[in-house]
C-alpha cells in the first residue's frame, strides 16, 4: 500500500482553527495526511463542501481529479488502488451522480479492491419531505443505504457527531480487513458542516502505519493475516498441503491477482526456480509471472492457451495461489476439476462451487504462503520435471467474413487485430501499465501482445464492464514516476462509452495512449451471435464512426497526439511517431480493422483435445 505507508503525522498545531473543523474539513485533512493524493469525481450541490475543503486544505498534496462521468471516477479510483497498492478515493453528489458512481464501485466489490466512496446526500431535515434527490428510503424514494450494501463491503450514513471519528476510521480500514473491498460514506450536506474538533488520540494512534512490513499493509491489519505461528488450524491445513505437495508428480501452480496485491511475485519466481513447478495464470493478470520464463505455460480460461489447458488436464495437484476457481479463471476446464486434488490459497477466499471438489482452502496471504513453502523446500528439496513436455503454443486466428448489415469495410483497410497487437508489442514502454478492456481485444491480447517484464497489466473481469480500461488508465498513470507510461487496448464500443475521459488525461498532461480497435461493432457479442445464433446479429453493430476525429476535439496538437492507421505500414509509422516525441503526452490511435478475426477461444473442442491427450 504505497499510498498509505508512512505514519500519520501529528494533528496538533496543524490546523488553523481546530475547534471549528467541520466533518468535510476532517475528511479531507486525513486523506491529505494519509498521502492518498487524489479524489476522483464530479462535483454537485451535495458534495461541493468536500471540494471546497480540498481547495482550502489540500495544499497541493491532495487534489480533485474532475472526471467526465462518475462511473469514470470510480474506475480511476479502482485502477489507482490496484496499480499503486493504496486506497482509491472517489466521490459523487446525490441522485444521478450517486447512481453513476455505483457502476464502478460494483467492479471494486466484485474484484475485492480497496476503494473509499464519498457520496453526498440531501440535508437530514429534507429527507422524506420531497427534497430533490432524496435517497433516504422514506416514502417513494430510493434507499441509498440498502443500495450500497448490495455492492460495497461496508456502508455508513454519517448522522451522528459523536460516532463520526469511529465511522470514518472504519471506512478507512475496513477495505483492507479480511476480504478487501470498497467502503461507502453517505454524507448529508448539513452533516458535512458539523464541527467535530480535533481527531481523538485513539484515531491518530490507529492510523500509525509500519512501512517495514514487506507488502506495505498497515501493521495493525497485517497481524490478522500473519497467523502461521498462532493458529493451530492453519498450521494443520498447511501441513496437510505439504504432504500432498511432496507426494505429487505433476503439480501445477495457478497465480492470480492476490500475488500482485501482496507483492509476492519475486518469491513466487524463487519457488518455481527451486522446484521446477509449472505455472499458468488467468486472463485478468497475465504478467503476474514472467512470460519469458521457461516454466510459464500460458493463460487458462475462456481465452487461454491450449498448452496451459492440457497441462491442467495432466496435473495431479492444482494449487491456486491468489486466484480462485471462478468461471473466468477456468472456463470450460471447470469440468475437469472434480477429479483433481486442488488447493486454494488466498487471504480473501470467496465461496467456491462445491461441484469443483476443492480439497482445501487456506486463508493466508500469498506472501506468507510462499515464504513458508520456500523454507520447507529448502530443508527438504523437491524437483518436478514431468510437465516439461508442454510448451506454450500460439494459435493463428481464424478469418471470419461477418455478413452484417450496415457494417462498412473499405478495400484499403488491410489491418488485422493479431498483426496489430504483434506490432504494438515492439513499441510498448519498458515501465508502466497496460490496461486491456474486456471483449475480443482482451482475448486476442492474451495471445498476441507480448508484455514487457516490468509492466503491470490488468483486465477488469469482476463485473467485466466495457470502458473500465479507458477511464482506469488515468487512475493508474496519476502519481507514477516520470518514466512510466500507460497504454490502453480497447475496442470502439468501449471507447464510445468512456472515451470522454481522454479529456481528463489532457487536463492533467498524462502520457496515456489509447489504442482503439475500430470495427463498428461490439466484437465479442457479434462473435457469440456468429457461433450461437447462426449469424443472426442484433443490437451489436452501428454505422461508421471516426474515432480519430472525435478524439481530436479533446485537445490541440500540443497537448494531444491523434493518429489513424488502416494497414501495418501506417501503424508502424504512427507508433514510431508517438513514442519518439520529444515530450510525452496523451494520445489516441485509431486502428481501422478491415479483416475480422476470431481470436483463439477455449471452446469445447479445446477442452476435449485436452482430455484426450491426458487420457493417452
Amino acid at each position: 500500500m504505497r499510498g498509505i505507508m508512512r505514519p500519520l503525522r501529528s494533528f496538533i498545531g496543524m490546523l488553523i482553527d481546530k475547534s471549528r473543523m467541520t466533518i468535510a474539513d476532517a475528511i479531507i485533512f486525513v486523506l491529505r495526511e494519509l498521502d492518498l493524493r487524489y479524489v476522483f469525481g464530479v462535483s454537485g450541490a451535495n458534495i461541493e463542501l468536500l471540494h471546497d475543503a480540498i481547495h482550502r486544505i489540500g495544499q497541493g498534496k491532495l487534489c480533485t481529479v474532475m472526471t467526465k462521468t462518475e462511473s469514470g471516477a470510480a474506475f480511476m479510483a479502482d485502477a489507482r488502488a490496484r496499480m499503486h497498492r493504496t486506497l482509491g478515493v472517489c466521490c459523487a453528489t446525490s441522485g444521478g451522480g450517486m447512481m453513476n458512481l455505483a457502476v464502478g464501485v460494483a467492479e471494486s466489490f466484485a474484484h475485492s479492491v480497496p476503494v473509499l466512496a464519498l457520496v453526498g446526500q440531501i440535508s437530514l431535515p429534507q429527507e422524506g419531505c420531497g427534497g430533490f434527490q432524496d435517497s433516504s428510503g422514506e416514502g417513494n424514494t430510493i434507499n441509498a443505504v440498502n443500495l450500497w450494501k448490495a455492492i460495497a463491503k461496508t456502508v455508513t450514513k454519517i448522522d451522528s457527531r459523536e460516532k463520526f471519528w469511529q465511522n470514518f476510521l472504519d471506512a478507512l480500514t475496513q477495505p483492507f480487513v479480511g476480504v478487501p473491498g470498497p467502503s461507502v460514506l453517505l454524507l448529508p450536506r448539513d452533516v458535512q458542516m458539523w464541527e467535530v474538533g480535533d481527531p481523538p488520540a485513539w484515531f491518530q494512534e490507529a492510523l500509525h502505519l509500519n512501512p517495514s512490513v514487506p507488502n506495505y499493509y498497515p501493521a495493525f491489519l497485517y497481524t490478522e493475516h500473519n497467523l502461521l505461528g498462532s493458529n493451530p488450524l492453519l498450521r494443520d491445513k498447511l501441513e496437510g498441503f505439504w504432504q500432498m505437495f511432496r507426494a505429487a508428480k505433476k503439480p501445477l501452480l495457478i497465480l492470480g491477482v492476490g500475488v500482485l496485491r501482496d507483492h509476492s511475485q519475486s518469491i513466487a519466481v524463487e519457488l518455481v526456480e527451486e522446484t521446477g513447478l509449472k505455472v499458468v495464470t488467468p486472463l485478468c493478470c497475465s504478467n503476474v509471472f514472467p512470460q519469458d520464463n521457461l516454466h510459464y505455460l500460458g493463460m487458462i480460461g475462456p481465452a487461454g492457451h491450449s498448452s496451459a489447458h492440457r497441462s491442467l488436464a495432466d496435473a495431479d495437484l492444482v494449487i491456486a495461489v491468489g486466484s480462485q476457481f471462478t468461471a473466468m479463471a477456468l472456463g470450460p476446464l471447470a469440468a475437469l476439476m472434480p477429479g483433481k486434488c486442488s488447493y486454494v490459497i488466498n487471504r480473501d477466499i470467496e465461496k467456491i462451487d462445491p461441484v469443483l471438489a476443492v480439497k482445501e482452502s487456506i486463508p493466508i496471504s500469498t506472501l506468507d504462503f510462499f515464504q513458508w513453502l520456500l523454507a520447507k523446500v529448502r530443508v527438504e528439496p523437491l524437483r518436478f520435471q514431468e510437465l516439461n513436455a508442454f510448451v506454450r503454443e500460439y494459435v493463428e486466428p481464424t478469418v471470419i467474413e461477418y455478413q452484417v448489415a450496415g457494417v462498412t469495410r473499405h478495400a484499403q483497410w488491410e489491418l488485422r487485430q493479431s498483426e496489430a497487437l504483434r506490432l504494438i508489442s515492439q513499441y510498448l514502454p519498458e515501465k508502466g501499465y497496460i490496461l486491456i478492456d474486456a471483449g475480443n481485444c482482451a482475448a486476442a491480447a492474451a495471445h498476441y501482445l507480448q508484455l514487457p517484464p516490468k509492466v503491470q497489466s490488468h483486465i477488469a473481469l469482476g463485473m467485466g464492464g466495457m470502458g473500465y480500461a479507458v477511464a482506469g488508465a488515468i487512475g493508474a498513470q496519476l502519481g507514477s514516476p516520470e518514466d512510466y507510461r500507460t497504454t490502453v487496448i480497447c475496442g470502439d464500443g468501449a471507447f464510445l462509452m468512456a472515451g470522454m475521459e481522454v479529456h481528463t488525461a489532457v487536463d492533467f498532461g498524462l502520457p496515456v495512449l489509447w489504442v482503439v480497435f475500430n470495427n463498428n461493432m461490439h466484437g465479442m457479442c457479434v462473435t457469440r451471435q456468429f457461433h450461437l445464433f447462426n449469424g443472426r446479429y442484433e443490437g451489436n453493430t452501428y454505422s461508421q464512426v471516426n474515432i480519430a476525429q472525435v478524439a481530436r476535439g479533446f485537445g490541440d496538437e500540443q497537448h494531444l497526439w491523434v493518429g489513424c492507421a488502416t494497414n501495418k505500414t501506417e501503424l508502424n509509422a504512427l507508433l514510431s511517431d508517438y513514442f519518439n516525441q520529444s515530450r510525452a503526452k496523451a494520445g489516441v490511435l485509431e486502428l481501422k480493422i478491415g479483416i475480422e478475426e476470431l481470436p483463439p477461444m477455449a471452446f469445447q473442442e479445446i477442452l476435449m483435445d485436452s482430455v484426450k491427450k491426458s487420457e493417452s
